[in-house]
């Protein structure tokens, strides 16, 4: 199951974040936690353990930006993916300072085209995660044969 740390300071767009992420297909069920601050996602992670597979972050919030939070994601996360869901195209080349980056904005004004940008990373996402699993499952089983040949 794959989990998804949101974190925006603004109640209503994360709320939004969440009720998009949850109609897109093959994430009805994903496990989503939200946060209204940068520090309480770090202390998840540093203190329950929480390792989400993708964070999205707003750039613009109070005490620690997302740029700050995705950078320091990287250290604690480093398999984390990391998309900003913003208002402000002004950070979009500050972002990147961050490693695994997408970046959607909040004020597209066509709402379908800002989900279908989100979708898009989600589901290369999911296909990525998948073949993964499905590699690390057929290395397991060419060892298991291996074993019984040696």
């Amino acid at each position: 199951m794959l989990s998804i740390a949101v974190c925006d300071d603004d109640e209503l767009h994360c709320k939004r974040t969440v009720a998009l992420i949850r109609n897109t297909p093959g994430f009805e069920n994903s496990l989503i936690r939200e946060f209204s601050r940068a520090e309480n996602l770090l202390d998840s992670i540093s203190e329950d353990h929480y390792l989400p597979d993708v964070a999205v972050l707003d750039i613009q919030m109070d005490e620690m930006d997302g740029i700050e939070l995705a950078m320091r994601l990287n250290r604690s996360v480093p398999e984390c993916q990391i998309i900003f869901l913003t208002g402000y195209i002004s950070y979009a080349t500050r972002a990147y300072d961050a490693e695994h980056v997408f970046y959607v904005l909040k004020t597209e004004t066509d709402k379908k085209r800002r989900a279908y940008i989100l979708n898009h990373f989600l589901e290369g996402f999911r296909t990525t995660v998948f073949r993964q699993t499905l590699f690390a499952e057929f290395e397991r089983k060419a060892h298991e044969i291996c074993l019984l040949y040696t």
